[in-house]
């Protein structure tokens, strides 16, 4: 252990300073990151293909600069056949001898059916800040490969991993912030599925268990368009009445026989068959996104309903809901289903309702 002070004018070389002690100076009241003005300092874009660019700009680590003064253009390396993988476009600073400089790199993600970020590096000479995530999806069935700029997450304002220099003392510690808004879209997440929960209990209440079943067989039949104007009008007017809280016994009455009627169309009773969707499953790396999913029993003649199962964890239902999966027809034992919202991460258990 030793103490240190500085600087100090030299009397015949016995005040010599070097850049690591300089760095360390300027460290303590510079803080480390992107200069933020202007936006597009260091910014990571698309270029087409496997290419990447990082604009021009400047930056700080531990006292360090760094200039960038134009277009620096990467090629990541070529996608998995099979399985995404999450790459990190970072500013690395290594004081060693060897190289003593800061530069542009791409850390490579490991291929997986859930791919994640690599970590940075913050230890000894080296130090590691990442200024976005690109997201590497499979090889396309036609064997292309391409980066989209949908595919790029920005991570210059995340203090986590990088950060703005706002001050000569400080950067505002934006991680807080974002734990903040993650909470908030938690809490206004389950708030949503008590008030629906709510919602349907009271629905059930005032109609009845089975009523309610049939009216879920009736909307699938209306999606399917199996239904005439006349019927859908009579339902839709009915139930913008139930949900107003203004329906009387002659309204739900209505609605219950006109409910009753259509179900009557369907034929023979519904078999229901379980299976799962397959995160690995997805293809496509834009919207939408299709899966196909073996289901015995289904023809391509055949009426199908699609509803998440029952025993679906939170994260499998968040992945159902920000999916936004429709049926995308179906073949003899299979149906394909597309999504267009994000590509789900998660395996998702289904129920799936066949009329013959």
């Amino acid at each position: 252990m030793a103490i240190t002070s500085g600087f100090f004018n030299s009397i015949n070389g016995d005040r010599k300073y070097d850049a690591r002690q300089i760095g360390m100076y300027l460290g303590k009241v510079v803080s480390s990151g992107v200069f933020p003005n202007p936006s597009t300092n260091l910014q990571v874009t698309a270029a087409g293909g496997m290419n990447i660019q990082v604009h021009p700009g400047r930056a700080m680590i531990d006292g360090h600069w760094m200039d960038n003064d134009g277009v620096h253009v990467i090629t990541l390396e070529d996608a998995d056949m099979a399985l995404a993988r999450m790459d990190a476009v970072v500013m690395r600073l290594d004081e060693n001898d060897g190289a003593r400089a800061i530069g542009l790199e791409v850390k490579k993600g490991s291929p997986s059916a859930a791919p994640v970020s690599p970590v940075m590096v913050r230890e000894g000479y080296v130090q590691e800040y990442c200024l976005a995530l690109i997201y590497v999806p499979p090889t396309k069935n036609d064997g292309t490969q391409e980066i989209i700029q949908a595919n790029i997450t920005d991570t210059r304002p995340d203090t986590s991993v990088c950060g703005w220099i706002t001050s000569l003392i400080q950067q505002v510690d934006t991680s807080t912030l974002f734990m903040q808004w993650q909470d908030a879209y938690q809490r206004f997440y389950d708030a949503s599925g008590v008030e629906f929960t709510a919602w349907l209990d009271g629905l059930k209440e005032e109609l009845g268990d089975s009523v309610v079943g049939t009216l879920t067989g009736a909307i699938a039949e209306l999606q399917s368009s199996k239904t005439d104007k006349t019927v859908s009008a009579t339902m839709a007017d009915a139930i913008a009445e139930l949900q107003s809280g203004k329906a009387d016994k002659t309204t739900v009455a209505a609605l219950s026989q006109t409910v009753l009627g259509i179900n009557t169309t369907k034929g023979d009773k519904a078999s229901v068959k379980q299976a799962t969707v397959p995160a690995s499953g997805w293809l496509g790396d834009i919207v939408p996104y299709q899966c196909t999913v073996q289901i015995p029993g289904v023809t391509a003649a055949s009426i199908i309903e699609l509803g998440i199962s029952s025993a679906a964890t939170k994260d499998q239902a968040r992945a159902w809901l920000d999916a936004q999966i429709v049926d995308g027809g179906q073949g003899e034992n299979s149906i394909t289903l597309k999504a267009f919202g994000w590509k789900p991460a998660a395996d998702i258990p289904i129920n799936v309702a066949i009329w013959n």
